[in-house]
């Protein structure tokens, strides 16, 4: 019973470590599979930034080829043109490009034409500074953007390198915990061999029991019609008078007990007297129960009984 109890405690913790495998295989692979999913999408949304920041550069050389034109047209219209005063030069003009405010240019009366043509410039001037504020709204979102994704990517190369961490740690605790399971498999499986023999030697000794015709003692009774065997005629054992409670000692059963009777042992002084020769001529009759005289001390226990 102890045997089979450690057997299904073997069992159940094999159990439990192959549950415990399969589990951490289970987590590695969802990690591995969020990995690839994380990198790919990172992977997109730097392709989606790049191409931003392409368009933004186009933007802005279109942006500044347009003003170019705006500042050649101002300074033909300059040269062209005799009765502007105080109008601002083109060094002053391309000093103030940065800003957003337009220098005012007086035009003489009677030349409505060309003032036209300065406020449609400076029309034109004033909307491309709004594009450029604009664009310039956009990269600076843009490069919040990408702050904040480089600093998530940043979280999750963390997270990636601690499950890899992690991955490498079970993969170095896997192949001992994987052998121990494969001997605590093999030593089930012997115990498992021994419990089923156990119970193959159970099964033969009650068919033996069950199908014995006529005991020993029956038989010498049957064959002489003197009195109970004396001493003499036991080769030196004690008679059926002297029966003693075989079952006191400890591994003795009722089975064994007929059985040690049937061979002519009643009493606990035989059994602590017992030599080598009668431990092997005894055993010899007892196979199902190999080595148990001296693995139970029959000795000791009869000798400490008869104390």
């Amino acid at each position: 019973m102890p045997e089979m109890t450690a057997a299904v405690t073997l069992i159940a913790l094999g159990s439990l470590l192959l549950g415990a495998i399969v589990g951490w295989l289970i987590c590695a692979r969802r990690a591995e599979h969020k990995r690839l999913a994380l990198k790919a999408e990172w992977n997109e949304q730097l392709i989606a930034q790049q191409k931003a920041e392409k368009r933004i550069n186009n933007e802005r050389k279109n942006l500044a080829a347009e003003l170019a034109a705006v500042r050649t047209k101002l300074n033909e219209f300059t040269r062209a043109t005799d009765t502007v005063t105080d109008l601002p030069s083109t060094g002053a003009v391309e000093e103030d490009a940065t800003d957003s405010v337009v220098p005012s240019v007086p035009v003489a009366i009677g030349d409505t034409a060309d003032a036209g043509e300065i406020e449609r410039l400076r029309a034109a001037l004033e909307e491309s500074y709004e594009r450029r504020d604009g664009l310039r709204e956009n990269l600076n979102a843009l490069i919040e953007r990408a702050r904040k994704l480089s600093h998530s990517m940043a979280e999750k190369d963390d997270k990636i390198f601690a499950l890899s961490r992690e991955l490498e740690s079970w993969q170095q605790r896997l192949p001992p915990l994987v052998e121990r399971y494969r001997e605590s498999e093999h030593n089930n499986t012997i115990i498992l061999e021994q419990l089923e023999a156990e119970r193959t030697l159970n099964t033969e000794l009650s068919n033996t029991m069950r199908t014995r015709i006529m005991p020993l003692r029956d038989m010498q009774a049957a064959n002489s019609d003197a009195a109970p065997p004396t001493e003499d005629s036991t080769n030196g054992h004690q008679s059926p008078a002297d029966l003693d409670d075989l079952k006191r000692i400890r591994g003795v059963g009722p089975v064994l007990e007929k059985t040690l009777n049937q061979l002519g042992i009643y009493s606990l002084t035989q059994i602590a007297n017992f030599t080598d020769d009668d431990i092997e001529r005894i055993s010899a009759e007892l196979p199902q129960f190999p080595g148990r005289i001296r693995r139970d001390g029959w000795i000791e226990q009869a000798r400490d009984l008869l104390q």
